[in-house]
């Protein structure tokens, strides 16, 4: 497991190119954000590849990474 602190990290910034679409046909990889979609995405056969959580929340599965909030909210498009 790997503790993400910056923004800037070559895994986020793999994430935030995932917002676009041409990044997303290009790698053949999507970004599902929270529990819902991850699930959804599962179900329809799509494991998961990675797996980023907030720094202490337990959320997610062993092999995910801890990120601070800050720098996680900097590459989501969620609003909460």
């Amino acid at each position: 497991m790997t503790k993400i602190i910056s923004p800037q990290n070559p895994r986020l910034q793999s994430l935030r190119r995932l917002h676009t679409r041409r990044e997303r046909e290009r790698t053949q990889s999507f970004l599902a954000e929270g529990e819902d979609l991850i699930e959804a995405a599962r179900l329809a056969g799509r494991p998961v590849l990675d797996g980023f959580r907030v720094s202490g929340s337990g959320l997610g599965e062993a092999g995910f990474h801890d990120v601070a909030p800050a720098a996680l909210a900097a590459v989501s498009a969620l609003g909460s």
